[in-house]
């Protein structure tokens, strides 16, 4: 669950909420309901898994340093 808060912790939520990997909830607004919701709800976890699965598939940042050296050449 992620609250959307001040500076960029507004637009986290709303794009964890969009991807459907969580749900975008103020936090007063949290209640024992919107937790049971999102713990109870598969969907979330699968597309928290899929997120996960597309972050660890990606080159590590040490690996683009050359290339993107060599476009400022």
């Amino acid at each position: 669950m992620a609250a959307p808060l001040a500076g960029d912790r507004t637009e986290h939520a709303r794009l964890i909420a969009a991807r459907g990997a969580g749900l975008a909830v103020p936090l007063r607004e949290m209640t024992a309901a919107s937790l049971e919701r999102l713990v109870g709800d598969a969907a979330p976890a699968s597309a928290a898994r899929e997120v996960a699965a597309e972050i660890a598939a990606m080159p590590d940042p040490a690996e683009l340093v050359e290339p993107l050296v060599a476009l400022t050449r």
